[in-house]
Order: C-alpha cells, then structure tokens, then sequence
C-alpha cells in the first residue's frame, strides 16, 4: 500500500526544511567557504539574469551563480545582491574557477551534463523493465571506449518505438 496523504505531506516538509550538505571548500575575493548546490527557485533568479536581454545584466549572470552557490559552512551566504557587482568586477581568472564549479555541481556545464546523463534516472524497455543507461552497457559520455547496448529486448524493440495506431473506430472510417 503507498503513502496516505498525511505521510506524503510530512515527507515534503521534512525535505523542504532539511539543510543542503556543503559540496566543496572554495574560495573567492579572499573569503573562503563552501559550494552548495542551489535551490530551484535560487536558480531561476540566476536564469534571469543569465537570459537577460540588456547586455550589463547578463555580465552579472556568473557572479550571480557565485553568490547563491558559495555559502559558509552551515548554509548562510556570504554574498548577498549587493555584492554582485563586487564577484562580477573580479578578475576572471579569479572567479572561472568558482563559477565553472558551481555551474558543474548545478548540473551545467560539460562535467555537469556529463554526470547527468551517466546517471540517467532511467528508461523502460520494451519488456517493461526499468534500467539506468550505464547498466544497460552504454558508455559514459566522457569514455573513449565504445560497449555494445544490451539485447533490443532490454532497451526496446523497433516495432514498440515510433507512432501508435490507434484501432479503427468501431463506425468505420471517418
């Protein structure tokens, strides 16, 4: 029997209160803390101003992803909007670093798509088994070596991929 109602609302506000772990000690403007990967609705701020169509506003998108992913050891910021200017005035080769790691611990960037798609959540195969890529025998992105993807069965067959007909209407044709 699945969750009851109750179960799944504790178990979301469980989830929504609990503290994001520290990914990696960083350091930047000479202050040192930690990476964290951000929260959704932190992100979308960054994809506004990443996006933004007024060139000055989308310089500040890397310093913006710096600011909501570098935190101290217990979650607090250190940077808050007014210091955008301050991370987006470094010098680059100061903040690349900093930014190109959190773009990855947020699932952008080469490293991050790559870590995306080896641990792809998983497909369903035509004989409605549920498998993750790398255990069905194809590479990772980043791997030079080819491997050979486990049977059609597994994976799905030809005759189960493209469009579905529908049976005809039991009026005939219309």
């Amino acid at each position: 029997m699945g969750m009851t109602a109750e179960e799944i609302k504790k178990a979301f506000i469980e989830k929504r209160t609990q503290k994001s772990q520290a990914i990696e000690p960083a350091e930047i403007l000479g202050a040192k803390g930690f990476l964290f990967k951000s929260s959704s609705m932190d992100m979308e701020g960054w994809r506004e101003i990443a996006g933004s169509k007024e060139e000055t506003v989308r310089k500040l998108g890397p310093a913006k992803l710096v600011q909501i992913s570098f935190r101290s050891e217990d979650g607090t910021r250190v940077f808050d909007d007014l210091d955008l200017a301050l991370i987006g005035g470094t010098d680059e080769d100061q903040i690349r670093p900093v930014y190109d790691r959190c773009m990855a611990i947020n699932g952008f960037g080469k490293e991050g798509t790559e870590g995306v798609l080896k641990n792809c959540v998983t497909i369903l195969g035509g004989d409605g088994v549920y498998a993750s890529l790398a255990n069905m025998g194809y590479p990772c992105p980043s791997c030079t070596k080819g491997t050979a993807p486990t049977s059609s069965a597994s994976i799905g067959s030809p005759s189960s991929t493209g469009p579905v007909e529908l049976p005809p209407s039991p009026g005939g044709p219309s």
